[in-house]
């Protein structure tokens, strides 16, 4: 089975997927490392699929079969509040059907 999106279109550095634009400030000052865009793959999906766009972590790393979902904060994490960390918790919920099905299509439900 093919993946509904190509992951490779949506790469970028770890500067440019943390970049906060409320604060119009990356939180990572890091151009050399790369990451999966999982905000940009969600948005695809959900246009392709014609649902709302899943929640997703802002970025993810795959490294052979190791996954690393990274949501990114402008603020202490003592200071997150509790409806915060439940919508963080979808996200790496919602975030791990995102990579199953972009990465090993055969192992996810989309399809």
């Amino acid at each position: 089975m093919e993946a509904l999106v190509n992951p490779n279109d949506y790469t970028g550095t770890l500067k440019e997927a943390s970049f906060d634009e409320v604060h119009t400030e990356s939180l990572i000052d890091d151009e050399e490392h790369s990451v999966y865009i999982l905000d940009g793959i969600a948005i695809k999906v959900g246009n392709m699929l014609e649902i709302d766009t899943p929640s997703s972590c802002d970025s993810v790393v795959v490294k052979g079969q190791d996954i690393y979902m990274i949501e990114y904060k402008n603020r202490d994490y003592q200071k997150v509040s509790s409806r915060d960390k439940r919508e963080i918790r979808k996200k790496l919920y919602q975030s791990r059907e995102l990579v199953l099905n972009t990465f090993w299509p055969t192992k996810g439900s989309y399809h």
